[in-house]
């Protein structure tokens, strides 16, 4: 991944690939068309596609990321986790190595409103509206649990947990948002 000024202001869509690192899928086709039967937290990764016309230079697409989430009186999302270093930004996030994003949600009128990392304790997660009203949490041991204070009700929301160095974190790497959806 080619580093970027200040990681923490962008979305993963904003992030610009080296081509290293991606793996033929071993379900990939070679037809005009990819599917992903029955799709669950394993298939969660970045993906791309390869096209090469009869003598002419193969292009490659950006990445896209596809995550995966279940509705369970909250909302479970799974993500990609990729090498990001960055931080610290006053207390929070502090250093992180790793970090992963996650697509919009919408609070729901319950309160309160709260985020857990379902692998750690001691990440950060951060989350901001459509107009970058923002917050960000140190998730405690043994909870891994924060409050989020939603601003704007009526706007998505988009959430990051950052990894400091030292802790695992393998893909598919999940948090539970409660009162969101």
């Amino acid at each position: 991944m080619k580093p970027i000024t200040n990681p923490a202001s962008k979305l993963w869509s904003d992030l610009e690939f080296f081509d290293k690192g991606f793996l033929r899928h071993p379900d990939s086709p070679g037809a005009s068309s990819f599917t992903i039967s029955n799709v669950s937290d394993d298939d969660v990764a970045f993906y791309r596609v390869k096209v090469t016309a009869p003598g002419a230079k193969a292009v490659i697409s950006k990445p896209a990321r596809l995550w995966v989430w279940e509705e369970v009186g909250s909302i479970v999302l799974c993500g990609t986790v990729y090498a990001s270093a960055g931080g610290p930004r006053g207390k929070c996030p502090g250093a992180y190595t790793r970090r992963v994003d996650y697509g919009s949600v919408w609070p729901d009128p319950a309160t309160p409103h709260k985020a857990r990392d379902q692998q750690n304790y001691g990440t950060w997660i951060e989350w901001f509206d459509y107009y970058y009203v923002s917050g960000c949490g140190q998730t405690p041991n043994p909870s891994q649990e924060i409050v989020v204070n939603v601003v704007n009700p009526s706007l998505p929301h988009y959430f990051t947990i950052y990894i400091p160095s030292g802790k695992a974190a393998r893909t598919p790497y999940c948090t539970r948002l409660t009162n969101l959806h």
